[in-house]
């Protein structure tokens, strides 16, 4: 009999391919097997079903089983699935974003020599060169390419093949993702002893000696961090292995393992218990809560507190973030309360580690329970969910944006939720607007969430002074110093001269913006995207900050030669210089992407903040989220407005929360701090609002204006972009589609338009805006735009537009 199954592999793909298994009597849902694809490549796929019908056409067999036992959950397959349908992608793009690719192994296309004679036969230069090149090993294909320059290489290959001087084939690099490390094993108690008798060998004696001190009782130890402890050689070692006292042992090493730390007890405030209560109503209701707590109200302490209770059930609890920078800072705080339970999980970890995290998560190890991580965190196989946290539910950083599945990962996490029948708990000091519509906001009659406000700060900590500053002003009376005006001066000094840390907000990178030409206007662009390069002074660098591209800034203008070069904007390097000739005295750091040198280079930063070995620190948004210091007694908004022009409809309340959450690093204590923002419209509502503390206002006045131009949450809302390296064949493309899905019934189409930026990594982009009404049946919607897709793609020249859909554009 022969069996049928369906096997997902991790392309671009939107349906599972069938092929023959050999495996009869086992189930391989969830498996891991090697399939050909094409003709003569090779992938890694899992297996998520069995065909019911017998194809009609020749099906191709399993090449090989790789595990012996499901690595994959059906209910994981299932999650796959509805991503997929949900997030318009495929479902090979979902595999691959979960999967670790230390799991995905492909074929790698190999040449090999096969006619040692080929000196004696007649070839050109280039294909001599070639078997040159393959005299001594088999090459990858790819390694042939970037290593021999060869017009028509393909040609060569070929003749050369059909002679039969060469041969082509597929080879699977099957290394496997676990490390081993040597172990140290006591194997005679007594011919240790008689060692330690002897005076002829003084080092083995004294290795003796030092394995009995450092094993504690123990009859094995780990050799490299002993061998290194006590600077002891491989002989030494060897001799007494010989001498039959030890023998060597090789085992996983595992690079994932949970830190001991001592544990942290506190309790909680009357308003933190009652805000716990609150929450409970929440979970016996089966809805998701939505926590809404001060900056510095204890947040983290509640999370806490449910974690323990959830750890007492054996089960596991997945705390999201929205920054890799955040994860290792609140996994210390975390370790301090459930040690050896915690793990972090983030890009940042190599893909053999990846691969370890996923296997720990998956057998519900037990340090393993607590998984801290940022949206990718979501895709991991838990076992036995008992609670999911979102912290910073309102953060852009939890929208996935390329490569595809391009999820929302606090939407993803709710439904989730829903799925694994656990409960969710949503916080912020600054609740998205969907997430108040879900709680009963914004007129919304048919709550989803359940609302808890936690309105104190815990202990006796203080709420900051705000002070908004006008830049106008400030320039008539002269009292700005370059981008800081003197008040912002006499505070830091006044702060800095009683042992306080200052925080100099500028959300955005690099020196100067532009550079600009004041003869001739020119600005230096980047020659892949349409942006000007923005000025680097560290390595007199003009860079892009969307493709990378990057140029040595010229003495005179490349146009017309000119020397009078101006720079415009602000960025953070620019910042840091100023701060350090306005305050000498005291040391300054700098915390943005272009400081990250290596897996722990902000932690490294911060731990020096922390450690108040600076007194300074200036950075992006990346200072602004969830960082908890008790010494910083004033933070500085150097260039508020910048936040507020934005091309976005969601531009004041990001300034909005942005501020509020930067705002929240002050004020940890009982002392008195304050917070400096300087603006050229100081009436602002976005900076009334935030000096009043009148976050009511502002969210009333935010819902009334999405509902008057019927933005989100009113509206359901799907972008489509459209990429080609044509300006025209995009604008084209675009316009076909935006054509044809204004022929559905009930949706407002917007577009086609070119975005802000028009091109980015030499792709031109157009976009369309779909709006639908909130009781609109989606899953339709998202069927024709498929099928409009599916159309759309056989049209002539219409293949080389990309079309990506951002499903729920929040």
């Amino acid at each position: 009999m022969t069996k049928y199954v369906e096997v997902i592999l991790p392309l671009a793909l939107d349906r599972p391919f069938t092929y023959i298994s050999h495996e009869l009597d086992t189930d391989l849902v969830g498996y891991r097997v090697i399939v050909p694809l094409g003709r003569n490549k090779f992938y890694t796929g899992i297996v998520v079903g069995v065909s019911e019908e017998i194809p009609t056409y020749p099906v191709k067999a399993i090449e090989e089983v790789l595990d012996n036992q499901s690595i994959v959950s059906r209910a994981q397959i299932k999650l796959w699935n509805w991503i997929a349908s949900y997030y318009l992608c495929g479902i090979g793009e979902v595999m691959r974003a979960a999967l670790p690719s230390a799991l995905l192994f492909e074929s790698e296309t190999m040449v090999n020599l096969i006619d040692e004679d080929f000196r004696n036969r007649k070839l050109t230069d280039d294909q001599y060169l070639l078997c040159e090149l393959l005299e001594q090993q088999p090459q990858k294909l790819s390694f042939v390419r970037k290593h021999i320059e060869i017009k028509g290489l393909n040609k060569s290959l070929n003749d050369l093949i059909e002679s039969e001087i060469l041969e082509r084939f597929e080879q699977i690099d099957n290394k496997g993702y676990q490390k081993f490390t040597p172990w140290l094993i006591l194997e005679d108690t007594a011919k240790a002893e008689e060692i330690l008798k002897q005076t002829k060998a003084p080092a083995q004696r004294d290795m003796v000696i030092q394995f009995f001190s450092e094993a504690k009782g123990a009859n094995e130890i780990a050799w490299l961090p002993f061998a290194k402890k006590y600077s002891i050689s491989t002989p030494i070692r060897n001799s007494l292995i010989k001498k039959g006292v030890y023998r060597l042992d090789s085992r996983v090493l595992d690079r994932i393992s949970g830190k001991e730390d001592e544990e942290m007890v506190f309790e909680l405030s009357e308003s933190q218990q009652k805000a716990v209560s609150e929450i409970n109503q929440g979970f016996q209701a089966s809805k998701p809560v939505l926590l809404h707590g001060l900056t510095g109200s204890g947040k983290t302490m509640l999370y806490m507190s449910f974690i323990d209770k959830v750890l007492n059930e054996g089960k596991q609890v997945l705390f999201l973030l929205p920054e890799i920078a955040l994860t290792t800072s609140l996994w210390k705080r975390l370790n301090k309360r459930f040690s050896k339970q915690v793990i972090a999980y983030s890009s940042s970890l190599s893909t053999v580690e990846k691969a370890e995290f996923w296997n720990k998560v998956r057998e519900n190890s037990h340090e393993a329970k607590v998984i801290v991580g940022a949206r990718s965190a979501l895709l991991l196989p838990f076992n036995n969910l008992g609670l999911i946290i979102v912290d910073e539910e309102h953060d852009p950083s939890y929208k996935q944006h390329d490569p595809a599945p391009r999820y929302q990962a606090r939407d993803l996490a709710v439904y989730l939720a829903h799925k694994e029948n656990c409960p969710i708990i949503l916080g912020s000091a600054t609740p998205s607007l969907e997430s108040l519509y879900n709680a009963g906001f914004g007129e919304n009659k048919q709550s989803k969430y359940h609302y808890v406000y936690l309105g104190e700060r815990f202990g006796e900590s203080k709420l900051p002074e705000i002070q908004v500053l006008d830049k106008a002003l400030l320039r008539k009376k002269k009292l700005m110093r370059s981008w800081i005006s003197q008040p912002v001066i006499d505070q830091a000094l006044k702060v800095l001269s009683e042992k306080k840390q200052v925080l100099f907000f500028q959300n955005r990178r690099g020196f100067s913006s532009l550079l600009e030409c004041l003869d001739c206007g020119h600005i230096p662009g980047c020659k892949n995207c349409d942006v000007s390069l923005t000025f680097h002074r560290l390595d007199q660098s003009l860079r892009c900050h969307y493709c990378g591209y990057s140029e040595s800034v010229a003495n005179n203008c490349t146009k017309c030669h000119s020397p009078s070069l101006d720079k415009h904007g602000l960025g953070t390097q620019q910042v840091e210089e100023l701060v350090k000739e306005l305050f000498p005295s005291y040391q300054v750091g700098r915390m943005d992407r272009d400081t990250q040198k290596g897996k722990l280079g902000h932690q490294k930063l911060l731990e020096k903040f922390e450690n108040q070995e600076l007194q300074i620190l200036v950075g992006t948004q990346m200072i602004s989220k969830g960082l908890d210091f008790k010494n910083i007694g004033l933070v500085v908004v150097v260039n508020a407005d910048q936040l507020l022009h934005r091309a976005d409809y969601r531009a004041h309340e990001r300034a909005f929360q942005q501020l509020t959450q930067v705002s929240g690093r002050a004020g940890r204590t009982s002392e008195t701090s304050k917070v400096l923002i300087q603006t050229f419209d100081p009436n602002h509502r976005v900076f009334r609002s935030l000096q009043d503390r009148n976050v009511s206002e502002f969210i009333a006045s935010e819902f009334a204006e999405r509902r008057l131009f019927i933005y989100p949450p009113y509206v359901r809302m799907i972008k489509i972009q459209f990429l080609a390296k044509q300006v025209s064949l995009v604008i084209e493309g675009a316009s076909w589609f935006a054509k044809g899905v204004r022929q559905i019934n009930g949706v407002v189409v917007l577009g086609n338009d070119a975005p802000t930026i028009e091109k980015i990594r030499n792709q031109y982009y157009q976009q369309v805006l779909v709006k639908a009404p909130l009781n609109y049946p989606m899953s339709s919607l998202k069927k024709q735009l498929l099928r409009f897709k599916k159309s759309f793609d056989n049209v002539p020249g219409f293949s080389k537009i990309q079309v990506i859909f951002h499903v729920d554009h929040i």
